[in-house]
């Protein structure tokens, strides 16, 4: 790394190793296998936020398949979310380059939006809610670790600078075991067999106030209850996968779509012809 006399800051191929780098790079359009020049603003925007990570989960790697996850976080505006959906909702991963190869658009690495796809089960569900609600039960792509964790949210927090959210992260395999499933699970004291959710947490994120915190599990248990208890609600179910098309509920119709696509500047009827939703 080096710096000029106007403060711009030079980034050379050593970097190329850091997935978390690569990764942020594409935000900036860098290409971190040369010699690459970030302007001092970009350079004050990817230092002004801070990642703080636990010594225990410093070199966290899951050794599960599709880790199940449940994520809670403060409601934002609705055109706050109308924001984050268009520029991270999977609909606009293939068939749509206009969108995929523009600045705006960010997408996602393991915490999926799936709003708008039809085809995808269960349909309709993500982590952000067009009403703003943050937060779902859900599972990460295959066996994810902690670079990609701070890649993905760092970008997003950059993105969207009032996210306040927490994600809990267990070891349970694409669902919870059957018994512990669903939120009417009681816990038997007694019976030692089946973990509790608590139980079978193995990391956590924090991001908040342009700060991402990659968390211990004691750390993650405290801070998830925390924010249960302050943005939950009462309807709990909203939060499952399948809540939206078990009760026949389109977060986002077609007429939706067509203003995410507009909002890129794009023509919205010929690029819908060339997305499989």
């Amino acid at each position: 790394m080096t710096f000029d006399e106007g403060g711009n800051c030079y980034l050379s191929n050593s970097f190329t190793w850091n997935s978390i780098l690569r990764e942020i790079s594409r935000t900036f359009f860098l290409d971190f296998t040369t010699w690459s020049l970030l302007t001092a603003d970009q350079y004050q925007k990817l230092t002004a936020p801070e990642i703080i990570v636990d010594e225990e989960v410093r070199e966290f790697k899951s050794f599960t398949r599709r880790p199940y996850y449940r994520m809670r976080g403060k409601k934002v505006t609705a055109d706050q979310a109308f924001d984050i959906i268009r520029r991270v909702d999977n609909v606009f991963r293939s068939g749509t380059s206009a969108v995929q190869e523009h600045a705006d658009y960010i997408g996602s690495m393991n915490f999926d939006s799936w709003i708008f796809d039809r085809h995808h089960y269960p349909r309709h569900y993500g982590w952000i809610h067009a009403d703003g609600t943050v937060g779902c039960d859900a599972i990460t792509q295959k066996y994810p670790d902690v670079d990609e964790f701070i890649a993905e949210w760092f970008i997003k927090m950059m993105a969207f600078p009032y996210l306040d959210l927490v994600i809990a992260i267990t070891d349970w395999d694409e669902s919870p075991p059957s018994a512990a499933s669903g939120f009417t699970y009681k816990y038997n004291p007694y019976d030692r067999t089946i973990p509790t959710f608590e139980e079978s947490i193995v990391c956590g994120i924090w991001v908040h106030d342009q700060v991402l915190e990659i968390m211990s599990p004691k750390r993650t248990v405290k801070k998830y209850a925390e924010y249960v208890k302050l943005y939950e609600g009462k309807n709990r179910d909203k939060y499952l996968p399948e809540y939206y098309q078990d009760n026949g509920i389109v977060q986002a119709d077609e007429n939706y779509l067509k203003r995410c696509i507009e909002a890129y500047g794009l023509n919205a009827d010929e690029e819908l012809r060339k997305i499989s939703w």
